[in-house]
Formats: structure tokens, C-alpha cells, sequence
């Protein structure tokens, strides 16, 4: 667990929860709080919230990780003003056992990192998790909270360096279509948004900013360099300068 800002015994406004996709949002919060300061240099940091990241790689915020337990039971502890969950959705969410109806007794997330195929895992289970995520925001927006779940956004092999590189010469850099991805991952992210809307919850999608109407660049238009680190995470520099959504 890591605070930004801390400021004396007072309780954090803001609690993240999520995994590796979490963690990548770091430099956009600090980012924010050097802005608030620079803009105000006595009051800035008081103004601005205190920031618990509870989060860790390949660990979704989801009821049927173990570990979330302890999530849910801090906020309960903490009370926070805002709870914003970011998670690799799709990578947890994958579906491989075929189409049963009927879900498992106990629905199990996919092996982080693309470990397996996912064949325990039907697509009956992934909406008995997103039923279990929904009543957990719903619960959290019913008591006050304001709720913010980022979307799935795009990623992948195209965002690779190594797909960029090809020996002393450019490899490929075509950007990619956000319409093509989306569709691509459709029955996840429909399940995802559903549930957040249903909950009432708030929708974050970082590709508002990552893409320009339909086209998300490889390559920042900007700085010239690379937007991911690997298939799958932004770059810290990226997040923290340009990732406006937050």
C-alpha cells in the first residue's frame, strides 16, 4: 500500500484499487498534486487530496481474489470520499472453457500475465464476477461514494517496442483503431460497462485521451517515443503528462 500526499493523521480522500493498471497510474496523481502546489504553494498540498494506492500486479479488485477482502474491508475502515478501481479486465476475464450456462460454484479470474488458456473460466462465470463487481459498487455509490471504474482501453502487441523495432530500422508503428479493439474485446467490455452502469457508478476510459477520434498512436504525436513500456502499460512519463482523463 503507498499514500501520496500524506498529510498528518487525516484519512484519505481517495482509495485505488486494481492491479498492474493501477500502480501505472501513479505518475498521473503526483503529477496533479505538483500542479496544485505549484499553483498554490502554502495551501496546494492541504487542498489537495491524500491518495491510498491499495494495489498490486496481477491481483484484480474482483470478490473471487482473495485478497480483495482486505480491500473492501479498508474502505470500509477509511471511509473514503472516492473509490476508483483500474484493473487489466480482459487479461483476468478471458473465457476459455467454452459457452456453459450455468456458472461455477466458485468462479476463478485467468492466471495473470496469459499464463493458461483459461479453460476453467466460461463466459457464464465472467458475469457471475461482474454481477458480484456491480453489487459492490452499487453498494459503495449507495453509501455516499463517489465511484470511478476505468474501461478496458487499448492495448497490445502493436504497443510493444519490439514490434517497433526491426534490427537498425523502424519496425511497425501504425496506429491502431479504438472502434477495431473495442470490438475486438466486446463481450468483456460490454459485461465491464454494464455492470458500471448499472451500479451507477462513474466510467473512466483513458482512451479519451490516448486516441484522437477513432486512431491511437503507437508513437506519442508529442514526444516522439513510444506509449507503452510493453503490450500492456503505459509509460510513466505518458500517464503522468498526458493521460487527462484523470
Amino acid at each position: 500500500m503507498k499514500v501520496l500526499n500524506r498529510r498528518g493523521t487525516s484519512l484519505p480522500n481517495v482509495i485505488v484499487l486494481g492491479d498492474s493498471h493501477a500502480n501505472m497510474l501513479m505518475p498521473r496523481f503526483k503529477r496533479l498534486l505538483e500542479l496544485a502546489v505549484a499553483a498554490d504553494p502554502v495551501n496546494g498540498a492541504a487542498k489537495f487530496p491524500t491518495i491510498v494506492f491499495r494495489s498490486a500486479n496481477g491481483s484484480p479488485p474482483l470478490a473471487c481474489n482473495g485478497r480483495h477482502g482486505g480491500d473492501v474491508a479498508l474502505v470500509r475502515d477509511l471511509q473514503p470520499s472516492v473509490v476508483f478501481y483500474s484493473s487489466n479486465w480482459i487479461q483476468f476475464w478471458r473465457a476459455g472453457g467454452g459457452a456453459g450456462s450455468v456458472p461455477s460454484a466458485t468462479p476463478l479470474f485467468c492466471t495473470p500475465g496469459y499464463q493458461d488458456a483459461c479453460a476453467y473460466q466460461t463466459p457464464a462465470d465472467v458475469q457471475a464476477m461482474a454481477d458480484m463487481f456491480q453489487a459492490e459498487l452499487a453498494a459503495l455509490v449507495q453509501s455516499g461514494k463517489k465511484v470511478l471504474v476505468a474501461t478496458v482501453n487499448p492495448e497490445g502487441p502493436e504497443f510493444s517496442g519490439r514490434n517497433m523495432a526491426n534490427g537498425n530500422a523502424v519496425g511497425t508503428v501504425t496506429p491502431i483503431k479504438r472502434s477495431v479493439f473495442r470490438q475486438t474485446f466486446a463481450s468483456v467490455i460490454s459485461i465491464l460497462e454494464r455492470a458500471v452502469a448499472n451500479a451507477q457508478a462513474t466510467l473512466v476510459d483513458f482512451s479519451d485521451n490516448q486516441c484522437y477520434q477513432d486512431l491511437c498512436q503507437v508513437v506519442s504525436m508529442a514526444e516522439g517515443e513510444p506509449v507503452y513500456k510493453d503490450k500492456y502499460h503505459m509509460r510513466p512519463y505518458y500517464v503522468k503528462l498526458v493521460n487527462g482523463s484523470l
